[in-house]
């Protein structure tokens, strides 16, 4: 692990994959294959690992889902992980709540 601010070496946690980490730093997901390895970001440990057995065979995103999951998202399927493992608090999202869904204005020619 290198630490951006710095370049330097911050850690060598022998683990690699997929890197998803907590918008806080708490925790950094690695998913390689069909394990999840969690690592501890604040001392570099890893905490636990599990077999995901719904994992797709192929997906382009993947993202936090609800308050202990991921969602891994493929070309035709969204399959959800959860796992006791995933315990970071969620990030306030949205960051402002939505009062309306009106629109502010009009766009196009004016009507006849």
């Amino acid at each position: 692990m290198i630490d951006a601010a710095s370049g330097w070496l911050a850690a060598n946690i022998g683990v690699q994959g997929l890197v998803v980490p907590e918008f806080d730093g708490s925790r950094i997901y690695y998913f390689r294959h069909v394990i999840m390895y969690v690592v501890d970001g604040r001392t570099w440990t890893v905490v636990g690992s599990q077999p995901m057995t719904q994992f797709p065979p192929s997906y382009y995103s993947v993202t936090r889902w609800g308050t202990n999951g991921f969602a891994f998202i493929g070309p035709t399927q969204v399959v959800i992980f959860r796992s006791n493992l995933i315990t970071a608090p969620l990030p306030p999202f949205p960051s402002r709540p939505l009062t309306s869904l009106a629109p502010a204005g009009t766009f196009g020619p004016p009507p006849p």
